[in-house]
């Protein structure tokens, strides 16, 4: 799928004046004092077996590429935070 085609569908899940998910991901790392690098060593530490790259974090924090549904309940737990679900309107 083309990051265009990614972007496209991610607008479509995410309601008008609604933030994305990496929105709030990103307020809940910076709320943490946490770098992107750190948010990645913490979800890896966490049991995230596969250690996102920063740039992956940007992508995700600036709606560029979907939250992987593997990485979403450690996001959850390391930020302590509950994401909205795709495709709801909360």
């Amino acid at each position: 799928m083309s990051s265009m085609s990614l972007m496209a569908e991610a607008e479509r899940m995410i309601p008008a004046g609604q933030p994305h998910a990496g929105q709030q991901i990103r307020e809940a790392r910076i709320a943490k004092g946490m770098s992107q690098a750190q948010l990645s060593a913490a979800l890896y530490e966490h049991g995230y077996r596969i250690a996102p790259n920063p740039v992956v974090i940007s992508k995700i924090e600036n709606g560029h590429r979907p939250v992987p549904v593997l990485m979403r309940a450690h996001l959850e737990h390391v930020l302590g935070i509950q994401l909205p679900r795709p495709g709801s309107a909360s």
